[in-house]
């Protein structure tokens, strides 16, 4: 978490950073932030007026901390917090499902894929649905997936075969296991394993395995009053603490719509 007194006002949709909270005070002149004597957090105009301010005045010996959970919040002598951003991060929840570990170690692009509906047969590199059921399939066996990082043909490997057979099953709405989710991205359909999530006060996140980033976890993040949720493939290894999290802001973030049934069947990102 980085508090920051901005010269400019901010930008929609920066790809750099993403605010969690602000004074909306965009477009005033403001010079300094003082956490006063009197224990009140103050925004001063370089005229020496005042712009914005915490109202925590009469508690001499207040001071400002920035907390490990993302809040920032003006403490009280006695300890108890008398203002914050409101802007914490709960704990994470996380099942046994790890993508490090029970993900496929190979990228999700199979230069012979296909999906048959009858007679009809169409190429596909993308077998995300299949990857994804499959690495379940393994989890819940208790098997280890294999170690290779190069992605097998389906022509010749029995594991990539039976991926694309289990591809078809997600196609056709025939799932198997469970922790799918589908999601939108534009016009093409993309399946992934939820395994976790973590909520804050004003955003939520699902930890999920995504085929088109093996070997790491990543997350669908959502923002309150946002329309979309993003990806943070920067949320990367077992870490989605909140160091992690702010790592993940400073990285571009492919917009998303909201999960939901997929319309249509392309070719997975």
């Amino acid at each position: 978490m980085q508090l920051a007194r901005q010269d400019l006002p901010p930008v929609a949709n920066q790809d750099s950073w993403v605010a969690s909270w602000s004074t909306n005070t965009a477009g005033q002149a403001a010079g300094t932030c003082v956490l006063q004597g009197d224990g009140n957090f103050v925004m001063y105009r370089p005229d020496g007026s005042a712009v914005w301010a915490s109202n925590t005045w009469g508690h001499p010996g207040a001071s400002l901390a920035v907390q490990d959970d993302e809040n920032v919040v003006v403490v009280g002598s006695d300890g108890k917090a008398l203002w914050s951003t409101d802007t914490w991060i709960g704990s994470e929840v996380k099942s046994a499902f790890d993508p490090k570990v029970h993900g496929f170690h190979f990228v999700n692009d199979f230069p012979d894929g296909y999906w048959q509906f009858g007679v009809l047969k169409f190429e596909t590199r993308g077998l995300c649905g299949g990857m994804s059921f499959t690495a379940l399939d393994y989890f819940f066996a208790n098997k280890s997936e294999p170690a290779t990082t190069s992605t097998p043909p389906v022509a010749s490997d029995p594991v990539a075969k039976f991926i694309n057979s289990r591809q078809q099953e997600s196609v056709e709405r025939k799932p198997a296991s469970i922790g799918m989710g589908i999601y939108l991205n534009g016009s093409a359909s993309h399946q992934i394993v939820a395994c976790g999530y973590r909520e804050g006060k004003n955003e939520r996140w699902i930890i999920t395995y995504d085929p088109n980033y093996p070997s790491r976890v990543s997350a669908l993040h959502l923002r309150s009053g946002a329309k979309h949720w993003r990806t943070d493939t920067a949320v990367t290894g077992a870490d989605t603490s909140s160091r992690a999290i702010r790592r993940s802001r400073r990285r571009k973030r492919r917009t998303l719509r909201n999960p939901g049934a997929a319309s249509d069947h392309e070719p997975c990102d």
